[in-house]
């Protein structure tokens, strides 16, 4: 009985223990397995929240963070230049503007533009003409004269210039003008600032040409009648310089316009050209003519007349009253100086279609040189240089 007993106590006892141990395994595993599962849900979420507000995903979404500063990639001039481009420019501004940033790789516009990456070559000649600033001048190496020389031309006509030859009824010859040829290769590059840079080598010709009057002359009347006749002596000097030329400055885009498109890229603006030439003199000529000029143009008999000779051989005048001479000038300075200023407005652009590339720049241009040197040592002769350019060139970008 007793045994009995103690076998139902334990048995009891037992089923109390496996069923505790079956229930609390039952609300253990329940337990583990919940736990399990919020520490995987709390994991993803963390890795994704991580991820998703990462310093590269943030930059790329924009998704600003409140009380965080949001990281982001610096950006490219490029990128800038777009944002400045699509910014409005009124409260009701165009709405076409935005579409700027689907095209455009380089835009620079307004006051001082900045240049996209490119050069040009440009083969040109100037349309100019020489002022000659020469007034109260002698030469110590050209024959004296009674009156100085200066830039005003005396004569009433070009024709009364031209000389009669020995028997002939025509006038033939030349009359001389000042003048100013050149012919130049150019070469611009474009910097990264609102500038320019021209280099250049070319070839000048220049003609100076000055005059010399004196009134107080009288000569005898062919009719051999004791009168005097008033003439007047007339001196021009005719300077042919020949020259090698170097070109260097800036052109500073004052307002317009560069982009940069997807297959094409164009710009026009308006610009101030800094710069200066360096000449070299590799040949000159000048010749000095003397001729006698009736005061009275209807007075033909001293110049075109006739007169005879001891022999009763007739020579027409013009023949013995005009000389020539070639007119030395080792005073001559043949390196000269001049500072230039200049203008102008200016067109580019470029197409890609493909393999072709075709790129297109044009140039106009006002300009004036300033000498730093006179003509020759020994006289204050200045020859200014005024005109206007226009040239095609080519073109292409960097």
């Amino acid at each position: 009985m007793l045994c009995t007993i103690l076998n139902l106590k334990w048995y009891k006892t037992f089923q109390a223990k496996t069923f505790k141990r079956d229930y609390l395994q039952k609300i253990m595993t329940t337990r583990y397995l919940q736990h399990l599962k919020f520490s995987a849900f709390a994991l993803s979420f963390a890795a994704f929240f991580a991820v998703f507000f990462s310093a590269d995903a943030t930059a790329q979404l924009t998704i600003p963070l409140p009380g965080r500063r949001t990281p982001s990639k610096p950006k490219s001039a490029s990128e800038l230049l777009k944002e400045e481009a699509n910014k409005p420019q009124a409260a009701n501004g165009d709405e076409n503007e935005s579409m700027l940033n689907d095209f455009l790789g380089f835009y620079s516009h307004g006051w001082l533009p900045t240049p996209f990456p490119a050069q040009s070559l440009f083969l040109f000649s100037s349309l100019a003409w020489m002022i000659n600033d020469a007034n109260q001048l002698t030469f110590s190496s050209l024959p004296r004269i009674n009156k100085p020389f200066s830039p005003v031309n005396p004569y009433s006509s070009d024709d009364d210039r031209k000389p009669f030859p020995r028997g002939d009824s025509v006038r033939k010859g030349d009359y001389y003008n000042s003048e100013y040829d050149d012919v130049d290769i150019i070469y611009e590059i474009a910097m990264p600032i609102p500038a320019i840079v021209r280099v250049g080598v070319g070839y000048a010709y220049q003609r100076g040409v000055l005059f010399s009057k004196d009134r107080n002359i009288n000569v005898l009347s062919p009719d051999n009648n004791g009168k005097l006749i008033p003439i007047q002596e007339i001196h021009t000097l005719d300077m042919q310089e020949h020259f090698l030329k170097g070109t260097l400055g800036v052109k500073i885009p004052v307002y317009g316009a560069f982009a940069d498109m997807l297959d094409q890229r164009i710009s026009s603006y308006y610009y101030l050209y800094l710069g200066a030439q360096a000449q070299y003199n590799v040949f000159n000529r000048a010749v000095q003519h003397a001729q006698i000029v009736p005061s009275d143009v209807s007075e033909t008999r001293i110049r075109y007349g006739t007169r005879f000779d001891l022999n009763g051989e007739g020579i027409k005048n013009g023949t013995d009253t005009l000389q020539v001479w070639n007119a030395p000038m080792p005073t001559l300075n043949k390196l000269r100086i001049q500072p230039e200023v200049a203008f102008g407005w200016g067109l580019s652009g470029e197409v890609n279609a493909g393999q072709i590339q075709a790129g297109l720049a044009v140039m106009m241009e006002l300009f004036a040189t300033l000498p730093l040197q006179t003509v020759t040592s020994d006289a204050a002769w200045r020859q200014y240089i005024v005109g206007a350019r226009v040239a095609i060139g080519w073109h292409r970008k960097l």
